[in-house]
């Protein structure tokens, strides 16, 4: 079994929103070291079926990102990464996803017996939770219950049913609170409209949460990074406790599901839980269950996406793994790209957009060409920047825009 590693939390990659449209630090140069800090977790080579391979891959996408960060995206030389800034968000965020995508790429590539584990799932939900233009889980997201190598708590399957109920446009709590508005035009809802429309948020949360307890039931919640996502804070306020007390969130005008989950106890399957109802917290820390992936599970080579318009190559540079070592050298780990389809990032009053559709992230991977470009749209400045990133396993074609647009 292999603990997960819990990470110091200055460290996050997060885009600081107290600097929002004046200035974004570089966070991504202080993570050139391949036990970096995504949430509370580090994605370590230790267990990689090529752990050498993972460490000089990881490196490199790192050293690689920072670079055009420090290039494209800033103001001034740059030469302190705790000094390093740009007013240019859309700069910021695609390197960020450029980043993500690399560092997925490493692990499917170097570190596929281990992609059911804590570290990966964590990884590929902190790509959703950071790159604005995402619209895909990473493959293998969530992991399959009691596969090789799986994480104690499933955290993907977790973060699913976070999306599913709070996806901005498209999740049941927005669903809800458009019932409530129509009521409310019709004068159906008087005078309890703003009751109502607290009752979907607080339905919303309640469901995540339960999925959680559900699911991961002997888990301590402070040792999951995507916890604090699911509403709890809400849940417990003295809002929600006197919004839920006697409503049944899966019927009208709410219309809200659950997730059981694969480890459900059928005593409290379907229970929308409260303050008051909660379970006990599990005292449990996260970790990696004995075994891993012996060979890849869609084959040597892999065709993936994180957000539309790109297509990513893993290409696995061992193909088998015994529990110790790599058995055996398969594939070079190359692949290359050429400029095939294009993403249109836009930003709105302070926010990106993201075209998602209905059924929010989807999961798994995604045939199509090799190579990608992303472009960011700017209304004041058309200089475009042709990054090419060339790792031990994918050539990545990456078109930027410098500049901001407000639609």
């Amino acid at each position: 079994m292999l603990n997960c590693r819990r990470s110091p939390s200055n460290s996050l990659i997060t885009l600081d929103s107290k600097k929002m449209f004046t200035k974004y630090i570089l966070l991504l140069a202080l993570l050139n070291h391949v036990s970096i800090s995504l949430g509370q977790l580090a994605m370590t080579s230790e267990g990689c079926a090529d752990p050498s391979g993972f460490d000089s891959c990881w490196t490199a996408a790192t050293n690689e990102a920072t670079s055009l960060f420090a290039k494209y995206c800033t103001t001034g030389e740059c030469t302190d990464e705790n000094n390093c800034y740009t007013p240019d968000a859309v700069c910021a965020e695609t390197t960020t996803c450029i980043a993500y995508t690399q560092w997925i790429n490493c692990a499917l590539s170097t570190c596929w017996n281990r992609v059911y584990g804590c570290e990966y799932q964590n990884l590929a939900i902190n790509a959703v939770e950071n790159c604005p233009i995402a619209t895909e889980l990473a493959p293998y997201v969530p992991a399959p219950h009691d596969g090789p190598g799986y994480c104690s708590c499933n955290m993907g399957y977790v973060y699913l049913a976070h999306l599913n109920e709070n996806r901005a446009g498209a999740g049941e709590t927005y669903r809800c609170n458009n019932n409530i508005a129509a009521l409310q035009a019709e004068n159906k809802c008087e005078p309890n409209c703003i009751q109502e429309s607290q009752t979907c948020n607080c339905c919303g949360a309640s469901s995540a949460v339960s999925t959680f307890f559900n699911s991961c039931p002997t888990t301590d919640p402070s040792q999951v990074p995507i916890f604090p996502l699911l509403g709890y804070s809400s849940l417990l306020s003295s809002t929600c406790s006197s919004a839920l007390s006697g409503t049944n969130c899966t019927a009208l005008p709410y219309n809200f599901t659950i997730s059981p989950g694969p480890t459900y106890d059928p005593s409290i399957q379907n229970t929308f839980f409260d303050a008051a109802t909660l379970p006990k917290n599990g005292s449990d820390p996260l970790s990696d269950n004995a075994g891993g992936l012996s060979t890849p599970v869609s084959g040597v080579v892999l065709t993936w996406s994180l957000y539309k318009g790109t297509q990513v190559v893993a290409s696995a540079s061992v193909t088998t793994w015994d529990g110790a070592a790599a058995a055996s050298s398969g594939a070079s780990g190359s692949a290359s790209g050429g400029a095939s389809g294009s993403s249109v990032v836009s930003s709105k009053a302070g926010s990106s957009t993201t075209s998602a559709g209905s059924g929010g992230v989807s999961s798994g991977a995604t045939a199509a060409s090799t190579g990608a470009t992303a472009t960011a749209t700017a209304k004041s400045g058309s200089m475009r920047v042709m990054a090419s990133f060339e790792g031990n396993s994918v050539k990545l074609l990456v078109s930027l825009v410098v500049g901001l647009v407000f639609l």
